[in-house]
């Protein structure tokens, strides 16, 4: 995957009608207990009315990327509530919402990674000791803060955290 959006729907046979309807273009793959939905362009952004009602009765994962510029772009929507919301562009965390997941840490802060490259993690910062510290040892997303990430690995890793293509 180079560039697209994608919004996996995890356990909702009743949304799949819903979605059809909305999006007659995108691809829809049925899978055993999951829907994947692939849209051929990147940018596009699913009404979050349309993400919290469908998650009611289903779990949704969207994923938005486009690997030339490492946009990246993430919701996690469960029982009609937001889990967690990212928005990297640029080097740039523009959008931070809701606890971390379990994925991240792997994902943006591998650990040969910062042994490799000590300061991977505090660009944009003052780049002191205890900055260093803190993002080794702790592993935060912060908005605001700048590092790069690469777009292809973090879908990879949301789509095995949550085993989405079994």
């Amino acid at each position: 995957m180079s560039h697209g959006t994608d919004i996996f729907i995890l356990g909702g046979d009743k949304v799949v009608s819903v979605l059809k309807e909305k999006y007659p273009e995108a691809d829809m793959e049925m899978m055993k207990k999951r829907v994947w939905l692939k849209l051929a362009h990147s940018g596009y952004q699913p009404s979050p009315v349309l993400l919290r009602e469908i998650s009611i009765d289903a779990e949704i994962i969207w994923i938005c990327i486009s690997s030339p510029t490492d946009y990246f772009e993430y919701a996690h929507w469960n029982k009609g509530l937001l889990q967690r919301e990212l928005l990297h562009e640029e080097g740039w965390w523009s959008v931070v919402k809701g606890q971390p997941e379990p994925w991240e840490h792997d994902a943006f802060f591998p650990e040969d990674v910062l042994r490799q490259y000590p300061s991977y993690a505090t660009f944009g910062r003052d780049n002191t000791e205890a900055d260093k510290t803190r993002c080794t040892s702790i592993s935060i997303i912060e908005q605001g803060s700048y590092f790069w990430i690469c777009s292809k690995d973090s879908w990879s890793a949301v789509v095995s955290h949550f085993n989405l293509l079994e």
